[in-house]
């Protein structure tokens, strides 16, 4: 990885840890809270999103700029971090269900369930600090 590969990285996790802090604020609040207010609900559904979406680009920059394999799938972009020892197989399993709650929120937006948003909200938001831990291990020992 070159100097400026290794800085895109680093201003991506940068990015990710930013979307974390805020939605970490977000996790406070109640389920009530979250259910009742649509405007917290859409602030939370985009951070959630937009924090899934950099996960995906990061992993896909790390693919690229150390000539891994391409991925057949989106799902693969993680297989191929696991098998390069980049991320453990626990984890690697949790960002492709992230990544199919990306896919729902973006595709099947009518169809979400607020419960199901408050549930990663609450629940999942360790996963994506895990990956960007991972990441920044990672390019600490690779630059």
């Amino acid at each position: 990885m070159t100097p400026s590969d290794i800085n895109t990285v680093i201003r991506k996790l940068e990015y990710l840890r930013g979307e974390m802090q805020t939605l970490k604020g977000y996790a406070q609040w109640t389920q009530s809270e979250f259910l009742k207010d649509e405007i917290k609900r859409s602030a939370a559904e985009r951070k959630l999103h937009v924090a899934i979406e950099s996960c995906i680009d990061i992993a896909r920059l790390l693919i690229s700029v150390n000539d891994l394999r391409p991925p057949r799938t989106d799902e693969d972009i993680f297989v191929i971090l696991e098998s390069h020892g980049i991320i453990p197989a626990r984890l690697r399993k949790k960002l492709v269900s992230a990544r199919g709650l990306r896919n729902l929120m973006v595709h099947e937006y009518a169809k979400i369930d607020p419960k199901k948003i408050f549930k990663h909200l609450t629940d999942d938001l360790d996963d994506l600090s895990d990956f960007a831990q991972c990441i920044a291990t990672y390019i600490k020992a690779h630059s």
